[in-house]
């Protein structure tokens, strides 16, 4: 296994990588408790705690919004400015000053890169077609 670090990581410094799939820490921690008794409290579920309970609560009504309208379109059909809304309302929600990478934005921004490259392609395609006429 090959870990990158985003940071100097000091001898005996916490290096964390996700035990279970899951956005938010209580779903993390649902998927844990058959195998720890203890609430975790690794630097990902710290932060996502920090953040309070109303973020929370706002962050997994935005991301099942968000995969619900995922599933509701194809990927041909979204837009960018929709996704950079989702982008800039999901990043209100973290409060914390902890600069732990957030899985919910990584997807987020995933989308946003994915409709870019599409578009992109797109416009390059129809600048081609008109060269060649």
């Amino acid at each position: 296994m090959v870990i990158r670090a985003r940071q100097t990581v000091l001898e005996g410094e916490e290096v964390t990588l996700p035990h279970t799939l899951g956005h938010a820490y209580i779903d993390r921690e649902k998927a844990l408790a058959p195998i720890i008794e203890m609430q975790c409290d690794c630097t990902f579920c710290a932060a996502d705690r920090a953040d309070g309970k109303i973020a929370f609560r706002q962050r997994k009504t935005l991301i099942d919004e968000m995969n619900a309208t995922k599933k509701g379109l194809h990927r041909s059909t979204m837009s960018n400015p929709g996704l950079e809304d989702d982008v800039r309302k999901l990043m209100c929600t973290y409060h914390s000053k902890q600069s732990v990478p957030r899985p919910p934005l990584f997807v987020a921004y995933f989308d946003v890169m994915q409709v870019t490259e599409r578009d992109g392609n797109r416009q390059g395609r129809e600048a081609n077609q008109f060269n060649l006429a």
